[in-house]
């Protein structure tokens, strides 16, 4: 498993290192997104801020993701690379997003900093966790269709402010899906910091698939 970690800051990459050290996977951190190849088996944006990373991805670099996933690598995006691979937001006027799965995400409001643990209810096995959560993307239930599949959804947060805390709940927060011959989770919390075992085994379920057989003219 080889692993490419794309972000402007390396300290955003901190934990995710520590999994990979310990699992003895191999990674590179990098922002230059020229240097993914289909040599990696799937790329993780970790935190940052999504507008950063796709001015500096730029079209080029967008087609080249797009191109990597739809050929059998993995994505996985937390925190801002959630954002990233999600097609705007609700109101489609952010003008974020890569479009690897079909998910608008809802904002609060302009300047808002929600800092607080949230609670997840793991759709699958019905198992709560609690994780940090620092502005990532939530999406609202009523627009999945079947091609995406909620992971988790927040029930609970310890927040002090309660309109910070009714807008995050019974948000989806961990999402998967396909794009071409690739797959993809969005997440919105840092699962990278407490739920290391549960994230890695996300990374395990999206890597590279062995058939290669799109067309780049097809995803850009």
């Amino acid at each position: 498993m080889r692993a490419f970690i794309f972000t402007t800051n390396k300290t955003n990459a901190i934990h995710l290192v520590s999994i990979f050290k310990d699992k003895n996977v191999s990674y590179v951190i990098s922002a230059d997104i020229k240097q993914l190849t289909n040599d990696y088996d799937v790329l993780i944006v970790p935190g940052g801020t999504a507008i950063l990373y796709q001015n500096l991805l730029n079209e080029q670099g967008i087609a080249s993701i797009r191109y990597f996933v739809a050929n059998g690598g993995g994505y996985l995006g937390l925190c801002a690379g959630a954002y990233l691979g999600s097609m705007n937001d609700i109101s489609g006027t952010k003008n974020i997003g890569i479009d690897l799965l079909p998910v608008r995400y809802s904002l609060y409001g302009r300047g808002a900093n929600i800092r607080a643990n949230v609670t997840l209810n793991d759709a699958r096995t019905n198992e709560i966790y609690t994780t940090n959560y620092h502005n990532g993307a939530v999406y609202d239930l009523d627009q999945f269709s079947n091609n995406v599949t909620i992971l988790a959804t927040i029930i609970d947060t310890n927040s002090s402010n309660p309109k910070f805390h009714d807008f995050l709940v019974n948000k989806a927060t961990i999402v998967a899906g396909s794009f071409g011959l690739g797959r993809v989770v969005l997440c919105g919390p840092h699962i990278e910091v407490n739920m290391k075992s549960y994230m890695f085994s996300l990374i395990i379920k999206i890597l590279r698939q062995p058939e290669i057989t799109t067309s780049i003219e097809s995803y850009q």
